[in-house]
């Protein structure tokens, strides 16, 4: 079976532990921290930088959190057979994504992609502007079943080549300070548990004016999307449908609907942690010292969408 990720040497040596963010020493399974030390392994062949709390001691919003993951995490599983087949019909986006990068970004360097899944956004790079690229995700099993998606691998022909890669938290980076030239985060703010943290994480492994490199879909500004809408729509199962559409046959539906909505519903959750204003973005790229040089919306149906980049500031001394 080919293999789709990889650890540099060069990636190797911009590790530091991502809680004391110390140095490592590193052995063909895992890293481990003299300073404060905390052990990270390989699992399923990955090297796994995720913060592990005990049950007891985890923090509530990382609890929250870890629920959303763990059920997206699930999702894409199950979703996975059904996309094989509909795959190509994204190559359209993909082309537009990729004449956008081209056009609209001046993208060179060292690229770092915050939950950056199998590394697909690499396609829109050429490898003489990005000769470093590495992605980082929570998911740790990002690469399974590649084997198994042709229609994938034809849509992003680069996944066909391994792929730095590393499974962390956005908040908590194993990267040396000033290490990056950019920062890629693509859709993932709405999926942070803390989207400070992960701005300040951004910030500290960039390299001085680095950039940071954010898209996401927000209300506000020039956005075509309702601010009002519902996060957690309700879901009922198509079990339930059923039911339902035979009491209203029998004429008990006003006396059973409630009581099977509120023991058989439940809240359709798509991943997200939050739902992002355009206004509330450019405050948090403000508060984390990156200054907006550039704004490219996406036109319909993905006008909600704002490309955003920021550059990093120097600190006052």
């Amino acid at each position: 079976m080919p293999k789709y990720h990889k650890i540099d040497r060069a990636v190797k040596g911009m590790l530091c532990c991502p809680l004391c963010k110390s140095s490592m020493t590193a052995a063909e399974d895992q890293f481990a921290c003299a300073a404060c030390g905390t052990v990270f392994p390989k699992r399923k062949g990955v090297f796994d930088f995720r913060i592990s709390h005990p049950e007891y001691c985890r923090p509530n919003g990382m609890a929250k959190w870890s629920q959303i993951q763990n059920e997206f995490e699930e999702g894409e599983k199950r979703k996975k057979r059904k996309r094989r087949k509909k795959i190509l019909t994204f190559l359209d986006a993909i082309d537009s994504a990729r004449k956008m990068y081209a056009e609209e970004f001046d993208i060179r360097g060292s690229v770092l992609d915050v939950g950056g899944f199998q590394g697909r956004s690499r396609g829109y790079f050429s490898s003489s502007d990005v000769p470093l690229y590495v992605s980082v995700d929570p998911f740790l099993e990002s690469f399974e079943g590649i084997d198994s998606q042709p229609e994938l691998l034809q849509a992003y022909p680069c996944l066909a080549q391994p792929c730095n890669f590393l499974a962390c938290y956005a908040e908590a980076l194993p990267f040396r300070s000033k290490t990056f030239d950019w920062v890629n985060m693509l859709s993932v703010h709405d999926h942070f548990c803390d989207p400070y943290q992960a701005m300040i994480e951004a910030y500290r492994v960039l390299k001085d004016n680095g950039h940071v490199l954010i898209g996401l879909a927000v209300t506000g500004g020039e956005s075509n999307m309702e601010a009002g809408r519902k996060e957690q729509p309700v879901y009922v199962s198509p079990i339930v449908q059923k039911v339902l559409r035979l009491l209203k046959n029998l004429g008990m539906i006003k006396a059973a609907k409630y009581e099977l909505k509120v023991y058989s519903a439940k809240p359709l959750d798509d991943g997200h942690m939050c739902r992002w204003q355009y206004e509330d973005l450019l405050d948090l790229c403000k508060r984390t010292n990156f200054a907006v040089t550039k704004e490219h919306w996406l036109k319909p149906p993905y006008g909600a969408c704002v490309y955003i980049v920021g550059e990093k500031q120097p600190l006052d001394s």
